[in-house]
């Protein structure tokens, strides 16, 4: 038994932000590398998959996001509030356990429904 977690974000679905075609591209690369690993090596009991987390509330530089302003963007998650990073690490803590061994090539949104794929 293995387990493949890569952490990408909501950014690789949704490609409306102007100047981040870089970030955008890497964490789309992540869902789809998580995708092949999984058919790969699923024969082999190794499952992977991609936690991609939302607006979380962590120590950031707001001036690298003016595209975004943190009240407009909480105001928009259905569940009233920025995500903690315990919740990141229990999805992946999920996908680690054994009850994630039957999840393989799946994202797991993190994001308290401010984005739904």
């Amino acid at each position: 038994m293995g387990r493949i977690i890569l952490i990408s974000g909501f950014d690789g679905f949704w490609g409306q932000v102007t100047q981040r075609a870089h970030n955008i591209t890497a964490k789309a690369g992540l869902h789809g590398l998580a995708k092949a690993l999984a058919r790969e090596f699923g024969p082999d009991g190794i499952t992977a998959n991609t936690v991609a987390p939302g607006a979380i509330d962590t120590l950031r530089d707001w001036s690298q996001y003016k595209h975004q302003a943190k009240e407009q963007i909480e105001k928009e998650i259905p569940l009233g509030r920025f995500g903690d990073v315990k919740e990141v690490a229990a999805a992946c803590s999920f996908l680690a356990a054994d009850g994630g061994g039957f999840t393989s090539g799946q994202v797991i949104h993190v994001n308290g429904g401010h984005y739904m794929y």
